[in-house]
């Protein structure tokens, strides 16, 4: 474990806060057959595995939640039509609509 000066420290390959690091350590990974060391190592690999796919992901959601923002700028002061917002949900992909028969099934 390396501390710098923000406080953070450095476990295995990554950098979490010392309050983190000390709540893993003290708290959570004890009693559980995990200690803090493995459990930063597993994280880091979960990192490396998916942190590439959750940043595409981050990247569509602010895409997303821009264009949402954008509407409700554009559309100030009117009273919204339920129809218009479904359509722009739904065209984001914020909404699934499905037939409610499906549901039944």
């Amino acid at each position: 474990m390396t501390v710098n000066n923000n406080q953070n420290v450095t476990a295995g390959k990554l950098k979490a806060s010392r309050c983190l690091h000390e709540l893993v350590a003290d708290e959570t990974a004890p009693g559980t057959g995990i200690d803090a060391d493995r459990f930063w190592a597993s994280l880091a690999d979960l990192v490396d595995d998916f942190g590439e796919r959750n940043k595409q992901l981050l990247s569509k959601r602010d895409k997303f939640q821009a264009r949402t923002d954008d509407w409700h700028t554009s559309d100030a002061g009117k009273c919204s039509d339920s129809r218009e917002t479904r359509e722009l949900l739904t065209d984001i992909g914020d909404l699934a609509i499905r037939d409610p028969m499906e549901a039944a099934v």
